[in-house]
């Protein structure tokens, strides 16, 4: 099955090494940086098989369930740096990494790769 990214998703992206930067160059801002090249230019038109998809986004509001687990459902509160609050339909709140929710239903989502 392919991967469906949505708006908000944080990814990585496949990128070639030019260069990097060692303890004392001659800029030291530039100290351990490394530049990468990334095919298609400025606005990085990618394909989905080059990116990886890090931490999904969910809404306020978004049906979610824990993956995995059919009957653990419920809504999302807030997210906040990777992790999701959920008020559960069994009446508890919870907090769960986002990596460990899917969406419950796909209606009204933004997907912008399939």
């Amino acid at each position: 099955m392919t991967q469906k990214f949505r708006k908000g998703d944080i990814v990585t992206v496949e990128a070639v090494v030019e260069s990097q930067y060692g303890d004392e160059p001659t800029y030291p801002t530039l100290a351990h940086k490394v530049t990468v090249k990334v095919a298609g230019g400025e606005k990085l038109m990618l394909k989905p098989e080059q990116l990886t998809l890090i931490t999904p986004f969910f809404a306020p509001g978004e049906r979610v369930r824990k993956k995995g687990r059919v009957m653990i459902t419920g809504s999302v509160v807030a997210n906040h740096e990777g992790f999701v609050w959920v008020k559960f339909d069994h009446g508890k709140p919870g907090t769960v990494p986002a990596t460990e929710l899917e969406p419950l239903e796909e209606a009204g989502l933004h997907v912008v790769a399939a």
